[in-house]
């Protein structure tokens, strides 16, 4: 019998694991994911952000000083907090077994993985609580109503909806865990605590941002259980169990300040909306029942109709039950008015903007809302399962109908509010309710038990079943595999052989971008890069130099082809790559906000090598990592306005490397003429001097280019480019028009310009070519060798024919960074509006850079010291059990 009891105990572990991902497989088989179709699971951020950075994680995991700084997150940064918040999880490690084209495969086994993991975590807490399984009779059906709402949770709106945030996911996976082992603190007499604080601190070392909103939910459902504590008036008990659980709670994330200490500093950088606590609303009160009842899509690609309200569907069913929970005879009345009370405080947490900013560490999210909605939907389903026992009572079915009934009631009043039900929804809501009802007869006519639990079982697979098989219907069609394995695949190779050729330190651009962090995903250095945790200083600035123009509040900076040659030899992009049209157009097969322009628009570079449907450009005056630059700064201070001309600052930064007043680009007279077409808006401009010749559209800053049509810009009949419409993320910086002599006429003509609705300034400017050798001539100093870069350290010396003086490094200005020139003690200033400088003295020197990340020595001190006081307090305990 025991035998028997156990192998059905086991049964229930295995299945909550392995149903989730049959589940979740048969979905992905339906909508054709990749090996059975061309789809992945890779949608919006999974495409624009994680794919690149798990590429890196792969292709650095042998080198970790490239997750201290990096070269490939724009002109180079802190990298750790990118690194604790998305790549922490050791499952990750995985990665490495897949090719960098394959990258999206590993994300699907990740999701698959993560789904079973969360069903086994959640039936886990479910059929382990003692709170929850307190004061009724577990039944012959334990099992099945564990399987049964641990799915619900496992598949509800939240988890659909951001599991392309595997991040978040990977760390959403351990709160069941932490909820059991507080559970264990509070109720259990075996009075264990190594699961909470385990679980906790593992929750906080895979992502910070999730343990601050679970810390936040513990806070919440301590405070309850200290006014529950009070009522039943067991003061010594009370007081004991809270200092151990804040001691733990404590230590736990103590044990996660390595990540999240660094994390908190870098964020500082990052320009976000300040907290400010305020009762305005986030959403409209109707809306939420709404999303309860029949669920809500987060439909990331199109940011007009982001849903505000919490997603916290997690099946019809169990909002009947939480509705049965408040009916049953069975559970206190002080615990029912607790529980409501509960609810409703979560729910204004979510409605009021001041609440609503706590949960998310004081700021207000971009893109993705209401990221606490998964505790919420946990808390539903551990609400719920405390009703279960109530199919067992008598006259079961008259109290289902009741509730099923005030569900209804809650449905139409809801859409009387202004909901607006499908009519498919409506039968849905209708069918179900009426199946629940019929299912509880069934039930409570013992001879037809099974059959009412199968049509209760029924009711969840096809409830949730079919809300996953709607969103991931749309998610999962977002990004072509095929497309995004074919440019990868051929942009590696490239990217690889040109590193076997020259190994020394150099920025790369590219025509045609898959995503804004190619770098990342090519693992070379380049000037684009966009993670929530780059600095908005570096993002300005490369958008000043012109590589990008910030059209609303996104941090993101592209390549698009290039700035002038000057600019681009300043940060010493040495390659470029020219894809062929194929490449071009599987790029913008996957929807990365791609460019459509093939030309590579820059000045004075020369074929080096051609690899198939990639050829590489080498442009020889890039200047070095390390290169002269004058004390006599005559500009460090710049503030970035769209609006402005560029070509003005390019003149200021590039005349501060010699010191000297001797601008390199003549500002052109650009007229405004009569246009043949009403849409067209036409230029005339003469040239005033011989050089290379470009012009830059300015318009106000957030106000993103949709329209109609692309703007193209046409040239003395040749068209340059598009901006705007489907290229709005794609060419929006400096355009380089070509060669033009003194005296010149340069019609320019902006095909469709008017549709862009804007107020827009054309400047055009003039590049010196003896400007640009006398500034390469300066900057190149041949006595300056052996420059060498591993991550967080850069060495270089100088030789005995070195003069002394101040030297520039192409890399942004940063305080973290420590120097010795030999054995003395230098000190990094910043020059040129953001870069780094360094005074050498004269003659040989060795020079040595070493970054240090921070927050991360003292937060590794303080993990370090509270996982030694928990391992001991835990070892210590166990001693004392066994005497």
């Amino acid at each position: 019998m025991k035998r028997v009891e156990k192998k059905e105990h086991w049964n229930g572990y295995l299945l909550s694991f392995f149903l989730p991902i049959l589940f979740l497989g048969i979905i992905m088989v339906l909508t054709h994911v990749y090996p059975f179709g061309n789809n992945t699971v890779v949608v919006n951020d999974m495409k624009n952000q994680y794919l690149s950075l798990m590429t890196y994680f792969r292709n650095n995991i042998t080198h970790p000083r490239n997750f201290l700084y990096s070269y490939q997150l724009g002109l180079g940064g802190n990298f750790f907090a990118a690194f604790a918040y998305y790549l922490s999880n050791p499952f990750n490690l995985l990665a490495c077994l897949f090719p960098p084209s394959a990258i999206p495969l590993f994300f699907m086994l990740n999701t698959l993985i993560n789904v079973g993991w969360l069903g086994l975590t959640t039936y886990t807490l479910l059929n382990k609580s003692v709170y929850l399984n307190q004061n009724r009779d577990s039944g012959q059906y334990k099992i099945f109503w564990c399987l049964l709402l641990s799915l619900s949770f496992t598949f509800s709106a939240f988890i659909t909806n951001y599991q392309l945030c595997v991040m978040w996911i990977n760390a959403i996976v351990l709160l069941p865990l932490v909820l059991l082992g507080l559970d264990r603190i509070l109720y259990s007499p075996r009075k264990s605590t190594w699961l909470y604080w385990a679980s906790l601190a593992g929750l906080f070392l895979i992502n910070w941002y999730i343990g601050i909103i679970v810390a936040f939910f513990l806070f919440i459902l301590m405070v309850f259980w200290t006014i529950s504590m009070i009522i039943q008036r067991d003061f010594i008990d009370l007081l004991k169990k809270e200092i151990k659980v804040g001691l733990l709670t404590a230590l736990s994330i103590g044990i996660g300040t390595v990540m999240l200490l660094p994390s908190y500093l870098a964020q500082r950088g990052v320009n976000q909306q300040k907290f400010k606590f305020t009762f305005s609303p986030v959403y409209q009160p109707h809306t939420l029942f709404h999303a309860l009842l029949t669920g809500n899509s987060s439909d990331f690609a199109n940011p007009v109709i982001f849903p505000q309200e919490p997603l916290v569907f997690c099946g019809l069913l169990t909002v009947v039950l939480v509705i049965l929970f408040f009916m049953n005879k069975q559970i206190h009345l002080s615990e029912k008015l607790l529980s409501l009370v509960l609810l409703i405080l979560l729910g204004c947490s979510t409605y009021f903007m001041g609440f609503y900013m706590i949960w998310h560490a004081f700021t207000m999210p971009n893109g993705f809302p209401q990221r606490e909605s998964f505790v919420i939907s946990l808390l539903l389903i551990c609400i719920a399962y405390k009703t279960i026992g109530i199919f067992d009572q008598p006259k079961a079915g008259i109290k289902v109908g009741i509730a099923c009934g005030i569900v209804l009631l809650i449905t139409l009043m809801t859409a009387k509010a202004g909901a607006k039900f499908s009519l498919n929804e409506m039968f849905e809501i209708i069918g179900n309710l009426l199946l629940v009802i019929i299912s509880a007869l069934l039930i409570n006519h013992h001879s037809n038990q099974w059959m009412g639990y199968g049509i209760l079982g029924l009711i969840v697979l096809v409830n949730v079943g079919g809300y996953n098989y709607q969103i991931d219907k749309v998610h999962f069609s977002r990004m072509p595999s095929q497309a995004y394995s074919y440019v990868v695949s051929r942009y590696t190779r490239a990217i690889h052989q040109l590193k076997k050729q020259d190994s020394s330190f150099y920025r790369v651009g590219s025509n045609a971008e898959l995503t804004p962090n190619d770098p990342f995903t090519y693992n070379y250095n380049g000037v684009q890069a966009y993670i929530s945790q780059q600095p908005t200083s570096m993002t300005d600035y490369i958008s000043a130099l012109g590589y990008y123009q910030k059209h609303s509040w996104y941090r993101w900076n592209t390549f698009n082809n290039g700035s002038t040659a000057a600019v681009n030899d300043l940060l010493g992009i040495k390659y470029y790559l020219l894809a062929s049209p194929q490449v071009l157009k599987d790029t913008q097969k996957v929807k990365s906000m791609p460019t459509w322009n093939r030309e590579l628009n820059t000045p004075g570079i020369k074929l080096k090598d051609e690899f198939p449907e990639i050829e590489i450009y080498q442009n020889k005056m890039a200047f070095p990592l390390v290169f002269n630059v004058s004390k006599k700064t005559l500009s460090d201070i710049y503030q970035y306005n769209p609006q402005s001309n560029p070509f003005d600052y390019f003149n200021w930064v590039l005349a501060s490397i010699e010191g000297k007043q001797n601008w390199i680009y003549s500002k052109q007279n650009v007229y405004s003429v009569k246009s043949e077409s009403q849409n067209d808006i036409s230029y005339h401009v003469r040239a005033s001097a011989s050089g290379n010749v470009y012009l830059y559209l300015a318009h106000p800053q957030a106000t993103p280019l949709y329209a109609p049509a692309p703007t193209s810009f046409i040239v003395n009949g040749t068209n340059k480019g598009e901006y705007g419409g489907r290229n709005a993320y794609g060419e929006n910086g400096v355009l380089y028009i070509g060669k033009f002599h003194k005296g010149e006429e340069i019609n320019i003509t902006l095909q469709n310009g008017k549709l862009l609705n804007q107020p827009l300034q054309l400047f055009v400017a003039i590049e010196s070519p003896q400007r640009l050798q006398q500034l390469h001539q300066y900057a190149v100093n041949p006595n300056i060798s052996d420059i060498k870069v591993d991550g967080d350290w850069i060495t270089f010396k100088t030789n005995s024919r070195f003069k002394g003086g101040y030297l520039g490094l192409s890399i942004p200005f940063d305080p973290n960074w420590s120097v010795r020139i030999d054995h003395q003690k230098g000190h990094v200033v910043k020059i040129l509006g953001d870069l780094s400088g360094i005074k050498v003295p004269q003659g040989a020197h060795q020079v040595r850079l070493k970054y240090n990340v921070d927050g991360l020595k003292i937060g590794m001190i303080i993990s370090i010291i509270s996982l030694i006081i928990l391992g001991g307090y835990e070892i210590t305990k166990r001693k004392l059990k066994r005497k």
